[in-house]
């Protein structure tokens, strides 16, 4: 009987373990490492931008543009920085950037020296939890920094260097970055290295998604019986 008991507890904990956040408990022996790894390992989507008009644009247009993009939101953090003009790396094609109206909305910005407005950071946050993303800058030469959270964690962060990485389908920059500790927010940001930095982002990418796995209907279902069964043994024991 003793026997039975424990048995069912060990189910009862490795089914309960099966449900565990992993992003929401990333001391469970993961690393915080971020690396940059050259190429996705998973399905992604990459946006490149040069599918949408040159101006105004917004995250439901993104979203609209990319099937299965896993984007939420974007944000801007304005700056106190002048205009860029988007000049230099522009052989990468149209970029994402603030609206250079200085309303902290965002653009698609023309690859033939089109004016975007300064940020400080870029905020994408994202649908689900991810391991992966890439990201190409334009306009900077200049080390570019990459911080990943969960929520309000931040979980990882890497710096990389805009005048290397391999490219995606077009020139410039390019980098696929992997976090051991799923994310659900990226922060793009110059600052504080570089507070003066102008720069825009000419493609980006997202994991199609990552799911923890957690315990189906079906062993659901199992372990509710195993635990009716156990209850019955034990009742049938004690009047004996």
């Amino acid at each position: 009987m003793k026997k039975l008991f424990i048995l069912i507890l060990g189910f009862s904990a490795l089914a309960m373990g099966q449900s565990e956040d992993i992003a929401a408990n990333p001391g469970s022996g993961q690393s915080r490492a971020v690396s940059d790894i050259g190429a996705f390992t998973v399905d992604s989507v990459v946006h490149d931008f040069d599918v949408l008009s040159v101006g105004p644009t917004t995250v439901t247009d993104i979203q609209n543009a990319f099937p299965g993009s896993a984007v939420g939101d974007i944000t801007t953090v304005p700056g106190v920085g002048t205009l860029g003009s988007y000049g230099y790396q522009n052989a990468s094609g149209n970029a994402l950037a603030a609206d250079p109206d200085g309303s902290g909305n965002l653009a698609i910005i023309s690859s033939v020296d089109g004016p975007f407005g300064f940020s400080d950071s870029i905020f994408i946050d994202l649908l689900t939890d991810c391991t992966q993303f890439g990201i190409g800058i334009g306009d900077w030469s200049g080390p570019i920094n990459i911080n990943f959270f969960d929520g309000a964690a931040n979980v990882g962060t890497i710096q990389i260097d805009t005048t290397t990485g391999s490219a995606a389908g077009t020139p410039g920059s390019w980098h696929v970055l992997e976090s051991t500790v799923p994310f659900n927010r990226v922060e793009v940001t110059a600052f504080p290295d570089n507070p003066g930095a102008n720069w825009v982002i000419h493609q980006f990418a997202t994991e199609m998604g990552y799911s923890v796995p957690t315990l189906s209907e079906w062993g659901f279902g199992i372990f509710t019986l195993m635990l009716v069964i156990g209850a019955l043994f034990i009742m049938r024991r004690r009047l004996h």
